[in-house]
């Protein structure tokens, strides 16, 4: 007898109209395919012949191998879970809400964080049968995996599942159900950035945010981030205008320079206590308030545990008189200042 390769094997698969039944394949060889022990060569089989006895592929498939990967090709990056399989399966009959994601075994103490994904994720590979299907997990369910920690942050904590209901072969025989399978890779950055630190310096008017690690300039959204002069219950409070100037520090990528704006910094000014010592100066952030460079929000800070300034430097600039009036008739003189 002799052995098909995988890769034959698989092609035979891939053809739902060859070698389902004794009827539908057939053989024909040339004379020189084999020597007898004589070394007499065998007669060419030129009519197409069928087998005497047929045995179908009785074979169920099942997951080899999965890695895990973000894709941040495109304007939204992408996670993606390269599923690896032993034999081709029908990819129009993926049902990606067969797919359960745990931070640890299933029978793990404590109970893992778990996320049984959307049945709707985008599959990226074309709809032929494959021995691999590569699936795009919906932003939704990507957003809640980042809010979820530690699930599929690294190899270590990546543990899928998937029910028989999962996909199909060929031949419409269901996938063998697995449970708890860890990636060969994950090389999926899923971790949200945190706030380290913070200072204010009132006479230059400006903020410095420090991160513990990179993020996008370009992300922030300065009305995700507020002032407030408690860490708690807090009496003064200020949200940055649209007007707040975003700048890239130089040297660190992991920093962001938020100028005030003239109205804020009135705010600030005319308040008392509030922004002028790290006891009274605290700051929260919104959950879009800015993102890393693979579209992690940062962690959030609420209001009711604001994070306090490291450092402040209080307003030392010594107001100016820019202009005044006089009014003879109502006896009135306005003097205008630089600051509040």
């Amino acid at each position: 007898f002799c052995s098909s390769t995988a890769a034959d094997l698989n092609a035979i698969r891939s053809n739902t109209q060859l070698a389902t039944t004794s009827t539908d394949v057939t053989m024909t060889f040339l004379a020189r395919m084999i020597l007898d022990a004589n070394s007499q060569v065998i007669q060419a089989v030129a009519a197409p012949i069928t087998p005497g006895t047929f045995v179908g592929d009785t074979t169920s498939p099942s997951l080899t191998a999965y890695s895990v990967a973000l894709d941040t090709t495109g304007a939204r990056a992408v996670l993606q879970l390269v599923l690896t399989f032993n034999e081709v399966v029908n990819v129009s009959t993926f049902n990606s809400s067969s797919l359960t994601l745990r931070s640890a075994a299933a029978s793990a103490v404590p109970a893992p964080v778990t996320l049984q994904l959307g049945f709707n994720a985008a599959i990226r590979t074309a709809t032929v049968p494959s021995t691999t299907i590569t699936v795009s997990v919906l932003n939704t369910d990507l957003l809640l995996m980042r809010a979820r920690p530690p699930l599929f942050q690294t190899r270590a904590t990546s543990f899928l599942s998937m029910t028989d209901q999962g996909v199909l072969d060929q031949a419409s025989r269901r996938i063998v159900a697995f449970a708890d399978k860890q990636p060969t890779a994950n090389t999926a950055d899923l971790v949200r950035p945190k706030l380290r630190n913070f200072t204010v310096d009132m006479n230059a008017r400006r903020l410095l945010l420090t991160f513990n690690e990179a993020v996008a300039i370009a992300s922030v959204n300065v009305s995700q981030i507020a002032l407030q002069n408690l860490r708690t219950s807090p009496t003064s409070t200020l949200t940055l205008s649209s007007a707040t100037v975003v700048k890239a520090v130089a040297t660190s990528t992991s920093q962001v320079q938020l100028d005030l704006a003239a109205a804020d910094f009135s705010v600030l000014t005319k308040a008392l206590n509030f922004s002028t010592l790290p006891n009274n100066t605290f700051i929260t952030l919104g959950p879009v308030a800015v993102q890393d460079l693979v579209q992690n929000a940062a962690e959030d800070v609420l209001n009711t545990a604001a994070r306090q300034a490291d450092f402040v430097i209080s307003d030392a600039t010594q107001p100016r008189l820019t202009s005044w009036t006089m009014d003879v008739s109502s006896r009135l003189v306005t003097l205008t200042f630089s600051e509040t």
